[in-house]
């Protein structure tokens, strides 16, 4: 957590920045972003929320203070509005390029609770239902199914790495979801 709110507290971004951000990215990588966006506004108002983020964070085991969750909000407010929209998530995420392996394995480990080496529909379920998001057998199917490349029904770690990474030129980070 720390380390995130100290390279949160670095953060600053022109709209001429934002613009070139998303200039320079693909139809497919905006709509990447948009789904995990989606995923992490629970209450679908096109923005992420203190609430909200405090939720995520605490599906992933941390568990900060209101006060840690409003700093946090705060320094990626670029337009101080006192929420995450999407192209501050999107210059968030960017910024955040490129992740060390050790925090993708973490990640990672998140999913496969039962440290199997594999998320499994039930696990990937369990994860999403903590974040507030209640999908159906099928959905969750689906999920798996798009990010299954060797076609066992369960993601592996480096399908994992596959599903979270966002294809770029060398120019742009690799990870969407990754400090740099």
């Amino acid at each position: 957590y720390n380390e995130y709110k100290s390279y949160l507290s670095t953060m600053s971004s022109s709209s001429d920045e934002t613009e070139l951000l998303f200039a320079s990215m693909s139809d497919e990588q905006i709509s990447e972003y948009k789904e995990v966006f989606q995923i992490f506004d629970t209450n679908k108002d096109g923005s992420i929320s203190s609430d909200e983020l405090l939720k995520i964070l605490q599906s992933c085991g941390l568990n900060p203070s209101d006060a840690q969750v409003d700093t946090l909000v705060k320094n990626m407010d670029t337009n101080g509005n006192g929420v995450i929209d999407f192209s501050e998530f999107v210059v968030l995420m960017a910024k955040y390029g490129q992740q060390k392996e050790d925090d993708l394995k973490e990640a990672f480990k998140v999913f496969d609770q039962d440290n199997n080496g594999y998320i499994d529909s039930n696990e990937l379920q369990q994860i999403l239902s903590s974040m507030g998001e209640n999908l159906t057998q099928d959905q969750i199917h689906d999920m798996i199914k798009e990010a299954d490349m060797n076609n066992d029904g369960l993601i592996d770690y480096e399908e994992f790495i596959k599903m979270m990474s966002v294809n770029r030129d060398v120019s742009t980070p690799t990870s969407p979801l990754s400090p740099t």
